[in-house]
């Protein structure tokens, strides 16, 4: 879906202070796709949005694993515009890693293609 066919909905969003991007990106979107996002509610938490979505106050922009939580009268949809990705960093301790982070860190690199 391209996010202009969004232009005429309500969006829900986390709260500007929330530290999670996502209002940014949204706007970023919809200026992109040349309209202002109509925000409707905020809510910090991810779930608490998807039953906003649920019970029809609007759409909300999360991050695609979060379509696990399945919750009736919801459907998530992929956006396909170039812009709509999420950008995600992995913090560690500066030591060397045990051998369970150190494989798991591993399997990062070579499917984020980081030396």
């Amino acid at each position: 879906m391209a996010f202009s066919e969004l232009r005429d909905e309500d969006f829900i969003t986390f709260p500007a202070d929330a530290g999670t991007g996502l209002p940014a990106i949204l706007q970023r979107l919809c200026r992109a796709a040349g309209f202002e996002p109509r925000i409707v509610q905020t809510a910090r938490e991810a779930t608490t949005q998807i039953g906003l979505a649920a019970a029809g106050l609007g759409v909300a922009l999360l991050p695609a694993p979060l379509e696990s939580v399945r919750i009736p009268r919801v459907r998530y949809l992929p956006v396909s515009d170039a812009d709509a990705y999420f950008a995600l960093a992995v913090a560690t301790r500066e030591r060397p890693p045990e051998p369970l982070l150190a494989g798991f860190l591993e399997v990062l690199r070579e499917v984020c293609g980081q030396p």
